[in-house]
């Protein structure tokens, strides 16, 4: 077995430094980076749970409407205006409908 040349060491140091400065930032990215300041997928939700979020995330508004729905029980989430996983930007504001049930004529 050869042993390595001063070069092919320095390679590899410069080498795992940069694969574990890599993993340090992608560690940072998912800890920091990620969490609450994405729109939820917010189907099926209370109104309380919205309000809950909206409270948590400043920059979010949080806009009501009543619908009727056959599909959603009603007080529920039945639809919102981003689609989830949209960034929370400053003074963002999202329209919730909210299911009132079955429309009884």
């Amino acid at each position: 077995m050869q042993p390595y040349s001063k070069r092919k060491f320095i390679r590899l140091r410069l080498f795992s430094l940069g694969l574990s400065l890599l993993i340090v930032v992608a560690i940072a990215f998912f800890l920091f980076g990620n969490g609450s300041h994405q729109i939820p997928n917010f189907h099926g939700w209370t109104v309380e749970d919205v309000l809950n979020f909206a409270e948590e995330n400043e920059d979010l508004t949080v806009r009501f409407e009543l619908v009727y729905s056959e599909a959603m029980v009603p007080a529920r989430v039945v639809s919102q205006s981003y689609a989830p996983g949209t960034s929370i930007r400053d003074a963002m504001t999202v329209t919730i409908e909210i299911s009132l049930g079955i429309e009884v004529p």
